[in-house]
């Protein structure tokens, strides 16, 4: 799907260069490990190597870019070409995903002058499409699926590794195309740490088990989290995870287009505050995703973003006692003209195996 005429909402230069393989993607539709994008008033450009280029311009047949394929001198000419036009003053590049290295050697190749502009093409991104916003629930289903089947296969004995190879395969096979994070599953006293690195620990009853995980569905991430319990847990452990989901249920309902993102990661951490867990609530509340999984919009303390129709983000808050055990519960939720879809439908409620 052809987006590079969005390049133009930028207004702030007379030609773009997009070197990033998630940006090249999404403006193109394109998926190749390596090329160039370059867009000036009324011109596109695809540019890539000889592995790409009958592929790439079968792919962009009748439309309006143009696609130029070469070793790495002949792709430095045509960069040259194309941006040593007398039109052309001043060039956007991606700061925030190009190597120094890299811009140096495209810097070297034309006297222009260059304007980081990463943050302004990414928030391009932000407002997902038709298209977009079916994958990425097609994607959640795929989660779905995979968490369903999962709980009937934890048992006593087995590792957080066995878990987690066990989740990705179900993910693979109800239709995912690959993860789209790594897989986090944190057990016991591990559960305490928000990005736990996966272990052999074995899972025991009385502990909590975090599962966060997602599938990549034609290119577009899914995300959730849930926390379940091997055995009966304690009194505190049922405490802490109603304090969540009550936290998580009334950021939730307070979603709507127009709204500050600080205001509603306020909204659960003040209640995860007043119920007595003020500093074990360790990370933002939420965030966009999209092709990647963090993007914006970002849902936390210092976020002065506001959400809009067609947005997708994250809600989920969490508390984690230190060396004891920890909760988090998070959905994944299209911000609507009207309201909102939550795309998760896992159960909530504390589920026992």
């Amino acid at each position: 799907m052809l987006r590079i005429d969005k390049l133009k909402q930028l207004e702030i230069c007379d030609a773009y260069f997009i070197s990033s393989s998630t940006n090249r993607y999404y403006f193109c539709g394109f998926k190749s490990s390596f090329g160039y994008v370059i867009y000036t008033e009324g011109n596109a450009y695809f540019l890539t190597d000889k592995r790409y280029g009958e592929e790439a311009r079968a792919f962009f047949n009748g439309q309006s870019i143009k696609v130029i394929d070469g070793n790495k001198n002949q792709l430095n000419d045509a960069i040259q070409e194309i941006l040593s036009s007398a039109s052309i003053n001043t060039v956007g590049y991606e700061d925030n995903r190009t190597s120094c290295s890299d811009f140096n050697d495209l810097s070297g190749l034309i006297n222009k002058k260059f304007i980081a502009v990463g943050k302004q093409i990414d928030k391009l991104r932000i407002i997902k499409d038709e298209y977009e916003l079916a994958q990425i629930e097609a994607a959640q289903k795929v989660t779905d699926k995979a968490f369903a089947k999962i709980l009937t296969i934890i048992k006593g004995g087995m590792t957080e590794k066995d878990i987690c190879a066990e989740l990705e395969y179900q993910l693979k096979i109800n239709g995912a195309d690959g993860i789209a994070f790594d897989t986090i599953i944190a057990s016991g006293s591990n559960s305490s740490l928000p990005h736990a690195s996966l272990s052999k620990r074995k899972i025991e009853n009385g502990d909590f088990i975090v599962m966060d995980f997602g599938a990549k569905y034609n290119g577009y991430c899914s995300d959730m989290t849930r926390t379940i319990s091997l055995g009966k847990p304690s009194a505190e452990m049922v405490k802490v995870y109603e304090t969540v989901l009550k936290a998580q249920t009334l950021a939730i309902n307070a979603l709507k287009a127009g709204i500050n993102c600080k205001e509603i990661y306020n909204i659960s951490n003040n209640y995860i505050s007043a119920n007595g867990y003020e500093k074990q609530f360790l990370h933002g509340l939420g965030h966009g995703l999209g092709l990647e999984i963090h993007e914006g919009p970002w849902i936390n303390n210092l976020s002065d973003e506001i959400l809009e129709k067609n947005t997708v983000v994250t809600i989920e808050p969490g508390i984690y006692i230190e060396k004891s055990f920890g909760v988090r519960i998070e959905d994944l939720i299209i911000i609507k003209e009207n309201g909102i879809k939550n795309l998760t439908n896992a159960d909530k409620k504390l589920i026992l195996i």
